[in-house]
């Protein structure tokens, strides 16, 4: 997954792997799946995954959805069939 770094509405920029991580997380995947499709361990996910929440002020998953839907990397009715 080739990605280019990110800037949240914080104005903290992620990396290109913080951005991989950030963008599957907000598409539902589990830290195990996102370790597998990057090759990489379960603690660099969870490295990963800190400095995003810590980056993008965020309190939980639900807020890494919005982001990524307000940023334009999600469109709502592609959020509407994850939550059905």
């Amino acid at each position: 997954m080739l990605l280019h770094p990110l800037t949240l509405r914080s104005g903290e920029t992620l990396t290109e792997k913080e951005h991989a991580v950030f963008a599957m997380l907000a598409y539902g995947y589990d830290r195990p799946t996102i370790a597998r499709r990057l090759c990489v361990s379960l603690n660099t996910v969870e490295s990963h995954r800190q400095h995003i929440y810590h980056k993008g002020r965020f309190r939980s998953r639900r807020d890494v959805l919005l982001e990524a839907i307000n940023l334009g990397l999600m469109t709502t009715e592609y959020h509407d069939r994850l939550m059905m």
